[in-house]
């Protein structure tokens, strides 16, 4: 079972809200193009909601460190558009978010 534990809210450091999450297993994240793999994996994201100027609420998934900081801008799979809402993406991820990561 993929499993995601909440830990902190990190939204001083995003426009919105924005939450840390432990991530198991890790994410991969960094796609090599020419060869359809991924370079880079990660245990923790971060999901990050906001109200966008000209697009709307939309809530997005980056790979990050333990601390919260963007490893790579591109949002990862589970990010949608029409609603900020932090677990949602880590759900469309297909990540059970659970209370402990034992």
């Amino acid at each position: 079972m993929k499993r995601a534990t909440k830990i902190q809210d990190v939204s001083e450091k995003f426009a919105g809200t924005a939450h840390l999450y432990k991530m198991v297993p890790p994410v991969p994240y960094n796609m090599d193009w020419a060869t359809d793999e991924y370079l880079d994996k990660t245990e923790y994201v971060v999901s990050s909601g906001a109200v966008a100027m000209f697009s709307g609420a939309e809530t997005y998934l980056f790979p990050t460190d333990k601390e919260g900081n963007v490893l790579n801008w591109g949002e990862l799979d589970g990010s949608f558009r029409g609603a900020c809402d932090c677990d949602e993406a880590i759900r469309n991820a297909g990540y059970t978010i659970v209370e402990s990561d034992s």
